[in-house]
């Protein structure tokens, strides 16, 4: 399993785990405000837009 993190503006705003079939699971303590966020999954990095 990896490990992953939402961040935006350098916080982060939820973690999670990629289980070994490829689903993503977070866990976050507030509601997300639209807008772009980094999803860094791994090593991998990519931006995401939550609306």
């Amino acid at each position: 399993m990896a490990s992953a993190r939402l961040s935006r503006n350098g916080r982060t705003l939820a973690r999670g785990r990629v289980s070994r079939s490829g689903r993503l699971t977070l866990t976050t303590s507030r509601r997300l405000a639209s807008g772009s966020y980094s999803l860094s999954i791994g090593s991998l990095r990519m931006t995401v837009r939550a609306r």
